[in-house]
């Protein structure tokens, strides 16, 4: 069987620190057929000279003024001349199979135009060494898709091993979670091709959200139940999106549910109750952000917008009323609640 050819798109801006790692996993790949495109977005440190001097001819390196991620992207789909796309942000590490197992994945699943997998987040994250990104509370595998399959890798040059594969439409959960790393994904460049998406270089916070939001209304997504990248978390100060509570993500998040809920069509099943609900949820994010950070009066408006888009929440009650507290009681009511759930 002939392999298909990957694209390998980092985008990259001061990122001298880590990028050579990054890169290094790419061409560590058991899937050798690949090509690197690393898009320097203006960098300001040394980033361009680094990837220039250690890589050389192995990888192609463009440079471009600053524009932010998706732009950088962009520019990196529009230059690749891969099967499939794979992004890879430039301080991010990828499981030596990642390549193989979703060039796999596409393959038993042909009616799919993305694949991606679950996440290992470096050690300095406080929630652990692992965790799987598209698992909630309320959710089964079985509530969100309608295919699976076990994948089994026994090729020489492969680390052996089994993976469960899930594959379905999830535009619904994405309205709901939206919780896809563009590291983790891979995607069928004749997809991108057909349906004209791409970044939205306008969109500086919830970017991700918004592009695999687009995308679900076009095709299914099969999803790998392992951990094939390692998510490190660094750069807080610029890389806003690593931080799930950020009031501008959350409000970017909201403005992809109205706008692609409502061009959602005909392929995708939601209706206005659960539109109404996703909305609330994430106004109830926006909402406790405020909350935890004691500023309350900027609180009271995105919860008074969950209850009016659910008003079946009732833990959106004492929420909006305690943002009617006095900024010093309220903050002496959260350490006693501190303090009693360390006893």
């Amino acid at each position: 069987m002939v392999k298909k050819k990957i694209s390998v798109v980092i985008p990259a801006y001061n990122a001298a620190e880590f990028i050579v790692e990054t890169v290094e996993s790419v061409l560590c790949q058991s899937h050798d057929n690949f090509e690197v495109i690393v898009v320097d977005d203006g960098s300001k440190d040394h980033t361009h000279e680094l990837v220039a001097t250690t890589f050389g001819e192995r990888i192609r390196l463009l440079k471009k003024p600053n524009g932010g991620v998706s732009s950088a992207r962009n520019m990196g789909v529009a230059e690749a001349s891969g099967d499939y796309i794979a992004f890879l942000d430039a301080d991010d590490i990828w499981h030596p199979d990642k390549l193989l197992v979703q060039a796999r994945a596409l393959e038993l699943f042909p009616e799919s135009g993305v694949c991606y997998s679950d996440v290992a987040v470096s050690k300095n994250r406080t929630r652990g060494l692992s965790y799987p990104v598209f698992r909630d509370h309320s959710w089964t595998y079985d509530d969100i898709f309608d295919g699976k399959a076990l994948l089994r890798i026994e090729k020489e040059g492969a680390r052996q091993g089994e993976y469960s594969l899930h594959s379905g439409d999830i535009f619904k959960y994405l309205m709901y979670n939206g919780m896809i790393l563009p590291s983790a994904s891979m995607i069928r460049r004749s997809l991108l091709e057909e349906s004209k998406i791409a970044w939205d270089e306008a969109d500086t916070y919830s970017e991700d959200s918004d592009y695999f939001m687009r995308l679900s209304m076009v095709t299914n997504f099969t999803y790998v139940d392992f951990p094939l990248i390692t998510y490190r978390s660094v750069n807080t100060g610029e890389r806003l999106s690593a931080n799930r509570n950020n009031p501008f993500r959350i409000r970017g998040f909201l403005r992809s549910i109205e706008k692609n809920a409502s061009a959602a069509g005909k392929r995708a099943q939601v209706n206005e109750r659960w539109v109404r609900y996703c909305l609330s949820r994430s106004y109830r994010k926006l909402g406790y952000y405020y909350l935890s950070e004691i500023e309350l009066k900027e609180a009271r408006e995105p919860l008074l917008c969950a209850l009016k888009h659910y008003s079946g929440d009732f833990t959106l009650y004492p929420m909006y009323f305690a943002s009617f507290f006095p900024a010093r009681l309220f903050m002496i009511l959260k350490l006693l609640k501190r303090k009693y759930r360390g006893r």
